[in-house]
C-alpha cells in the first residue's frame, strides 16, 4: 500500500519535463517534420516562398517552412486536415 506522499512523487517522476506541455512540442520543427513534402511545398506556395525549394531535399524545405511559419497555426491545421481525411476514408465511415 502506497502512501499519498509516494503517489505524489511517482506522478512527478513520470510527468513530462522540458518546458512544453505533453500535447504541444516545444520545438516547432517537430510539427513541420510531420508534413509530407507536397504539403510543405503547398504551405510555402501559400506564402509565395516556394521559389528555390522545389527539387531540394525535404530538410531544406522543412527549414524554409519553419522560417515562414514560425509559431503559425497553419502547420497544425494542415496536419489536422490530413487526420480528418484519413477518418473519412476509413471503410467504417464510408457511406
Amino acid at each position: 500500500m502506497c502512501s499519498a506522499w509516494h503517489r505524489r512523487h511517482e506522478v512527478r517522476a513520470f510527468a513530462p519535463s522540458g518546458g512544453g506541455s505533453a500535447t504541444e512540442p516545444s520545438n516547432p520543427r517537430t510539427l513541420v517534420e510531420l508534413l509530407w513534402l507536397d504539403e510543405a511545398l503547398a504551405l510555402l506556395e501559400s506564402r509565395r516562398a516556394v521559389r528555390g525549394a522545389r527539387g531540394k531535399p525535404r530538410e531544406f524545405v522543412w527549414e524554409r517552412v519553419c522560417e515562414q511559419f514560425n509559431g503559425d497555426t497553419a502547420v497544425r491545421d494542415r496536419l489536422k486536415a490530413r487526420a480528418a481525411l484519413r477518418v473519412l476514408d476509413h471503410p467504417r465511415y464510408a457511406g
